[in-house]
C-alpha cells in the first residue's frame, strides 16, 4: 500500500498540480483525433486510468477508515 500520510498525499497532489498543463480547445480536439487514430494505445490508456482509479480508491478507503489516531 502506498504512503498515505497527509503530508505525503499533499506533496503528491502538489507535484501533480505542478505537472498539469491544460489543453486549449484546439489542442484537446487534436489529441482526441490522434487517439482515435491509434487504437493500440487504447489498452495502455485503460491500464493507466485503472491504476489512477485504484489509487483514488486506496486514498478514499484510507480517508474514510476509523480514526487513525487510535492505531
Amino acid at each position: 500500500m502506498r504512503d498515505l500520510r497527509p503530508a505525503e498525499v499533499a506533496a503528491r497532489l502538489a507535484a501533480l498540480a505542478a505537472l498539469y498543463v491544460p489543453d486549449t480547445v484546439d489542442e484537446g480536439r487534436a489529441r482526441l483525433r490522434a487517439d482515435r487514430m491509434a487504437p493500440a494505445a487504447f489498452a495502455a490508456d485503460v491500464a493507466n486510468r485503472l491504476e489512477e482509479l485504484r489509487a483514488l480508491d486506496e486514498l478514499t478507503q484510507y480517508l474514510h477508515a476509523p480514526s487513525r489516531a487510535t492505531r
